[in-house]
């Protein structure tokens, strides 16, 4: 596995991180459980708990014991309401049900720029911090937001694919179009792992989740930035051939 440093904070993720938000994520414990131990056995150290009570949150707590929990940074996504109990009740009831005591990262979603310039979601994000009830902060975003105005209020980086120079942590492309099939025949790598190295072959990408319907297809997915690099003309190519069209589809293997 290979590791991106997160700018301006003390994040050393992996390139490929685990997301646990997917349909085919396991929804028991036992389950959950194994399949973040198999992806720590492959390098992963950043996984993602979604911010919906699961029957499998207990498995994550499991997984993460005493001496992986501090190889290994847990990101958590949780939606904006609007103020800061809501938001505060609701991140103490999900570390209560994975049985963890905070996150190095909380992903905020449906945070809108109007929320930004208002400065409650700021404060927010400074009274979490500031307190150590998580480490950093970063924000759910689809569409341009002012990077400034993202910064000054507090997040680090920008989860999903947006147009931004912040880091970023991203879902990588399908690939299912013929037309880069140059990218796996006779090259070494799948199409699930070109899509992951596409995705990382923007200087602001940190990690790409990945979300596996099974452990041959975690493997597989975390070997990607393993396999053969793409090269300068395959990503030029890529880019011209998928140029306004590229599905924002998560990839899966």
């Amino acid at each position: 596995m290979k590791f991106r440093a997160v700018a301006h904070t003390d994040l050393l993720v992996s390139e490929v991180a685990l997301a646990l938000d997917a349909p085919s994520a396991p929804v028991d414990p036992v389950s959950t459980e194994l399949l973040i131990r198999l992806a720590c056995d492959e390098g992963i150290n950043l996984i993602l708990a979604t911010g919906d009570d699961r029957p499998s949150d207990a498995g994550i707590g499991v997984a993460l014991d005493q001496g992986r929990r501090a190889k290994v940074s847990l990101a958590m996504r949780l939606p904006w309401r609007g103020e800061f109990d809501a938001l505060s009740d609701r991140l103490a009831r999900r570390l209560l049900a994975m049985g963890l005591d905070r996150p190095d990262l909380l992903i905020l979603e449906g945070v809108s720029p109007g929320d930004l310039q208002a400065g409650a979601v700021g404060d927010a994000v400074h009274r979490l911090r500031a307190s150590g009830r998580i480490g950093q902060a970063g924000l759910r975003a689809s569409a341009l937001i002012d990077a400034g105005l993202i910064e000054r209020n507090g997040f680090c980086l920008v989860a999903g694919n947006a147009d931004t120079s912040l880091p970023c942590l991203v879902d990588a492309p399908r690939f299912d179009d013929a037309d880069v099939s140059f990218l796996w025949d006779d090259a070494g790598r799948t199409p699930a792992q070109a899509a992951v190295q596409m995705a990382l072959s923007r200087p602001e990408v940190c990690s790409v989740f990945i979300r596996p319907s099974s452990t041959a297809g975690l493997r597989e997915l975390a070997r990607a930035p393993l396999a053969p690099p793409l090269s300068a003309r395959e990503i030029f190519a890529t880019r011209e051939v998928m140029r306004g069209i590229f599905p924002r589809e998560a990839v899966e293997a």
